[in-house]
């Protein structure tokens, strides 16, 4: 499943490689499909900016300069 986060190694390293192949348009464009179905009452704006976020977890956290502890620190620190 795309979008999994978690703090699990397999779960970023996944989420890399779909950011990777997908490129970043097309990752977001999924993304919003998925939470768009997972949050049937939500608003397009509000789903929108929760694909916004993970689009930016993916910038910071695939980047190859990035720490292999970002999404815990990133995403466990909200």
């Amino acid at each position: 499943q795309l979008f999994g986060v978690g703090g699990k190694p397999y779960e970023k390293e996944r989420i890399c490689q779909e950011y990777a192949d997908f490129g970043k348009e097309t990752f977001k464009a999924i993304g919003v499909i998925l939470y768009s179905q997972k949050f049937s009452t939500g608003t397009f704006e509000e789903i929108n900016a929760v694909t916004d976020e993970m689009v930016k977890l993916a910038d910071k956290c695939c980047a190859e300069e990035a720490s292999p502890d970002c999404y815990d620190t990133v995403v466990f620190s909200r």
